[in-house]
């Protein structure tokens, strides 16, 4: 029954991103990435091999339905993501907020750099630009997280 509740929810963030404004920087589309923030929140509540299956799981739909010139690229990205947040979740009430917000911070800033990184991997790029992409979908997808749980949860992950 939990499963079924999980993919309509699912379901529902992928509904929600797909109809969410997007930025233009230089014809690059930033928004947020409301599955990769649905999967934080539910890396943090679950055991490391659910994480990481709905990591994969995630990325796989998030391939067909965005990214047809990378597909497998989000699957990939995912699945890791989903291992290094359920990671921590044993040490939610041991380590402080800001400690656990700094190493989410880090996943994220992984997860847009590997994704950028592959995107751009055959063409010339503009490193600044890149740089400029990944801190602007940093700061939209950790304010949008931290914004979140203070509603939805009111930091019930993030206690202290």
């Amino acid at each position: 029954m939990i499963y079924i509740q999980y993919i309509i929810l699912i379901g529902f963030v992928m509904l929600f991103q797909s109809v969410f404004p997007v930025i233009y920087l230089q014809s690059y589309r930033i928004s947020p990435d409301f599955l990769l923030i649905f999967l934080t929140f539910y890396a943090l509540r679950n055991n490391r091999f659910t994480s990481v299956f709905i990591g994969f799981s995630i990325g796989f739909l998030q391939d067909f339905l965005s990214n047809v010139d990378l597909i497998g690229a989000f699957s990939f990205i995912k699945t890791i993501i989903g291992f290094m947040v359920a990671s921590i979740r044993p040490y939610l009430n041991f380590f402080s907020k800001k400690i656990i917000l700094s190493i989410i911070s880090v996943v994220y800033i992984i997860n847009f750099t590997i994704f950028y990184l592959l995107r751009f991997n055959n063409s010339v790029f503009d490193i600044l630009l890149i740089t400029k992409i990944i801190c602007i979908n940093f700061l939209i997808n950790i304010l949008m997280f931290i914004l979140l749980n203070k509603i939805f949860f009111d930091s019930e992950f993030i206690k202290k």
